[in-house]
């Protein structure tokens, strides 16, 4: 009996851990939302690692820590985070605007092919996307200049018309 209840127990208090800890993430994804809406970037991104060091497998706190980074100017980071985002999703939303947001920061990380297929990608989940269409033919022009002049492949292509008015889709909400 008493090893039932010693059992019993350790269960409960287990169980209410895990709870506290899934709840935690949320309020530490919630938190850093609130600080990206105030354009605080740093704040925004501690609050997504905090909820990354709960869960490395959380979409939403992966995902939007690499918004907080490209909006910091990080974009190899920012890549790097859609990627691990990008394994821990199913969801054909998520995988589109993840592939857009990380095809944006290879653009302006200079990687033009990287981006030219993770545009190419996020279209196969949406065909018609006019924002996805848009950065692709982009891209493609960018490669093109590139390829015509390749004395000046170092060229500054952030000053193109990447379609900076929505470069980002919006923060995963929780």
């Amino acid at each position: 009996v008493v090893i039932m209840k010693n059992f019993v127990f350790a269960l409960l208090f287990c169980i209410g851990k895990i709870l506290l800890g899934q709840e935690s993430n949320k309020i530490m994804i919630h938190k850093g939302n609130q600080s990206y809406e105030k354009q605080d970037f740093d704040e925004a991104s501690y609050y997504y690692i905090e909820a990354i060091k709960k869960n490395n497998n959380d979409f939403k706190a992966l995902y939007n820590f690499g918004n907080s980074l490209y909006k910091k100017g990080m974009y190899a980071d920012a890549i790097n985070e859609y990627q691990n985002a990008l394994k821990n999703t199913q969801n054909r939303h998520e995988q589109k605007i993840t592939l857009y947001n990380m095809g944006n920061a290879q653009f302006l990380n200079k990687d033009i092919q990287s981006a030219i297929k993770s545009y190419q990608s996020a279209l196969k989940l949406e065909p018609n996307n006019p924002d996805i269409l848009r950065n692709l033919r982009i891209a493609k022009k960018q490669e093109e200049k590139q390829k015509k002049q390749p004395q000046n492949k170092n060229q500054n292509i952030q000053n193109s018309k990447l379609n900076q008015e929505n470069t980002q889709k919006e923060q995963e909400k929780n």
